[in-house]
């Protein structure tokens, strides 16, 4: 099997779970845990879907994929916003409400998927026919979405490490009651963070749909939010660790996606199910081993009350 093939299915996955657990960390950074980010991913899929497939029709330049990866953007932030009204405004349980934003997400997406006129033939939302822009020749392995997402990262990286206005950000997660005395607008900051959370995650999802699903959308994205949660779990809410651990996963999904191709055996071609497993497993397994060393945000899941202070 080619080294590029395995490299390109490793890219692929690297882009959706970087942005993903990049997502995550922004928003619980802040203090707003944000479990809704696999519902604001499918939105976002749907949302490139739609817009992409009334695009193609007219103009078939792939750079114009730009505009309905935009709105997928737009449309996940839109989400966002409904999980930070109910978990900042009005104190609602973060987790509950981010379950909430998943299942309504979910819901739109399956409805639209099997919805006449919306769907092709077959009961698939597809998208547009829009070719992958990819700057290494014939494979995918460098593309426009990769040079997107390490711009995404690097910016982040630079955002929280050398700036005011991300110290801040950060110290909003762990004592704001302390930031708010200093005359900081905590509850700006956390609106801010989910917002961006959900502009992250609905390019994630749209994405998925152009590198994993060959541009087709089936109403899914696989569960790859609560994946990304996990990354940033073990990345211990921290960039540059988040990174990482996203390279591992990434690998860790290629090798269970094309293990057939890498062996002769007849067992474990025989019993590919079990081998398609093995990345969630492995996934199970290193959440377990990094667990007991988790060290989240102080003020994370807790409402802010001013009057505390």
């Amino acid at each position: 099997m080619s080294v590029n093939i395995l490299l390109e299915a490793i890219s692929i996955y690297f882009v959706i779970f970087s942005l993903a657990s990049l997502s995550g960390l922004i928003s619980e950074r802040s203090g707003v845990i944000n479990v809704g980010i696999d519902g604001m991913m499918v939105i976002g899929a749907l949302a490139y879907a739609i817009v992409g497939s009334k695009m193609y029709k007219n103009d078939n330049t792939p750079i114009l994929q730009l505009v309905p990866i935009i709105v997928a953007a737009i449309v996940g932030g839109l989400f966002a916003l409904l999980h930070s009204f109910a978990s900042i405004k009005l104190k609602a349980d973060q987790i509950v409400s981010g379950t909430a934003i998943n299942l309504f997400a979910q819901g739109i997406a399956m409805f639209l998927t099997t919805t006449r006129g919306w769907t092709e033939s077959n009961g698939t939302l597809i998208t547009s026919g829009y070719k992958i822009v990819s700057f290494s020749g014939t494979n995918n392995i460098f593309t426009l979405y990769l040079l997107i997402s390490i711009i995404i990262t690097c910016f982040s990286g630079i955002y929280f490490s050398f700036t005011r206005t991300g110290v801040r950000h950060i110290a909003v997660g762990e004592n704001p009651q302390a930031v708010s005395s200093s005359g900081i607008n905590v509850l700006k900051y956390r609106y801010l963070a989910v917002l961006t959370s959900g502009l992250l995650a609905g390019i994630s999802g749209a994405f998925f749909v152009i590198l994993k699903n060959n541009g087709n959308f089936y109403g899914t994205v696989n569960g790859f939010g609560f994946i990304a949660l996990a990354i940033m779990i073990v990345g211990q809410w921290k960039i540059r660790f988040t990174v990482v651990a996203s390279f591992l996963f990434s690998v860790f999904f290629t090798i269970g996606e094309k293990i057939f191709y890498l062996t002769s055996n007849e067992w474990i071609k025989s019993n590919g199910n079990l081998f398609n497993m093995m990345p969630f497993i492995l996934s199970l397994l290193t959440m377990i081993t990094i667990s007991k060393f988790s060290k989240p945000p102080k003020s994370i899941g807790e409402p802010y009350e001013k009057s505390k202070r």
